[in-house]
């Protein structure tokens, strides 16, 4: 792609040249702002940022929830039991493969199901996983 936009590029193109200009000046400029510090060191070192808090890397938001439980299914998939916290239907999982049970009935959870305890303080790290295991959309 070339790095300058015309009105006939197609959308993707524009996308790649913003970004490789954005880049740049941001190392040109890394200098001068210490507020990029942090994005060069994502390209050059990102080693060094493993246990750092990223600006705009995603919220704990399961330390959000204000009211009712959340459990999570056998395969660690979190879920929310609203209004007393306590299951009384089941359903299946809706982030597993094969259809696994969460909830329960009568106040009785589901086998190998489980209450997660609230985790107080956010995970470090960068805040892109493998690409293989991103989601195809955002999520928020």
């Amino acid at each position: 792609p070339q790095l300058f936009v015309q009105p006939a590029q197609r959308l993707v193109d524009r996308m790649y040249s913003s970004v490789v200009v954005h880049v740049a000046a941001g190392f040109l400029a890394r200098k001068y702002n210490s507020l990029l510090k942090p994005f060069c060191l994502m390209l050059t070192n990102p080693q060094l940022l493993k246990n750092a808090y990223m600006p705009a890397m995603p919220d704990d938001v399961i330390s959000n929830l204000t009211e009712g439980k959340v459990y999570e299914c056998p395969n660690g998939h979190p879920y929310l039991i609203t209004e007393c916290g306590r299951p009384v239907t089941t359903r299946n999982c809706p982030d597993c493969e094969k259809a696994v049970a969460i909830g329960g009935k009568k106040y009785k959870l589901s086998k190998r199901n489980q209450l997660i305890k609230r985790n107080p303080k956010p995970q470090t790290g960068y805040i892109l996983g493998v690409a293989t295991e991103s989601p195809p959309v955002p999520e928020r």
